[in-house]
């Protein structure tokens, strides 16, 4: 197999069909799902890069019931992460780069993110965003540590 081949492999039992998508021996598919379970009455979507939940553009993990619920899961390089939201669509579950937070702690890094964002007035690239965050969490964490302290 070389370098950039990708396998599609297909599956199929009387329970399951299973497609998936394979680069270098790793799930990873960039124009889609890099695996689809087809159940009886459910269908789960995993998008996967370089054998890793991730997805740029949406969800990394979707599963829609034949009854039109769907359940999705956000994740960024196999951690649980969502700028502006939950990371997962079935309760209030925040993360960043898969660190999970309170409610008021993550609205609270959202919104030094936004400032930083328009204070730049320039297109910020995502590792930068992390660095910046990362830095701002231990900030935060020191600060609220700090705080804890006189209590």
């Amino acid at each position: 197999m070389s370098e950039d081949e990708i396998i599609k492999y297909y599956f199929e039992n009387k329970d399951i069909k299973q497609i998936c998508y394979y680069k270098n021996g790793k799930l990873h598919n960039l124009e889609g799902p890099a695996r689809i379970d087809l159940l009886d009455k459910v269908s789960i979507k995993y998008w996967f890069q370089d054998g890793l939940f991730h997805n740029d553009h949406n969800c990394a993990m979707e599963t829609i019931f034949d009854d039109g619920r769907f359940i999705r899961e956000w994740y960024n390089e196999g951690k649980l992460h969502r700028l502006g939201g939950s990371a997962l669509s079935n309760n209030e579950s925040y993360y960043i780069y898969g660190k999970k937070y309170d409610k008021y702690s993550y609205w609270r890094v959202m919104s030094i993110l936004k400032k930083f964002i328009r204070v730049s007035r320039r297109r910020v690239q995502q590792r930068r965003i992390k660095d910046f965050l990362t830095q701002e969490v231990h900030i935060y964490n020191y600060i609220s540590s700090g705080i804890s302290s006189y209590f």
